[in-house]
């Protein structure tokens, strides 16, 4: 069994390498498309763990604003991953839907500067309007 594990090591090398150019390649694709189009703001939804390792980085090399909504309640920083904690400090903002998650992500490292809350919500009039025309 030890005669293949240097060829294991071997692998996970390459594959190392594979996943790093693929990276590059989708990071250049999203650049290009953010110039090609003159988009001025991006807008990332749900996480700040997505679209930290592609739009985030194809905005930053086209100095393009990018900011994202995080919904979710979970400890990026029990995960060992230091690339993902360098980029997404490098958000523009991240607006999160309630204080509980704006704290956590302070907790975290995140500048409480950079991290605001707004709301989700809805229109009550409207929304009680359509009610009474669905009652009557």
């Amino acid at each position: 069994m030890d005669k293949f594990r240097p060829i294991a090591f071997h692998i996970k090398v390459i594959r190392k390498i594979l996943n790093l150019i693929l990276s590059i390649r989708t990071v250049a694709r999203c650049c290009l498309f953010l110039r090609k189009n003159k988009i001025d703001l991006i807008h990332l939804n749900n996480s700040v763990a997505v679209g930290y390792d592609t739009w985030l980085p194809a905005a930053l090399m086209a100095k393009i604003p990018c900011i994202t909504h995080d919904r979710t309640y979970f400890r990026f920083d029990k995960l060992n991953l230091k690339f993902f904690h360098l980029l997404t400090r490098r958000f523009a903002k991240v607006l999160t839907v309630s204080d509980v998650i704006r704290y956590n992500l302070i907790e975290q490292g995140f500048d409480p500067a950079q991290v605001e809350t707004v709301y989700d919500g809805i229109d009550a009039d409207a929304y009680r309007q359509r009610v009474k025309k669905i009652e009557r």
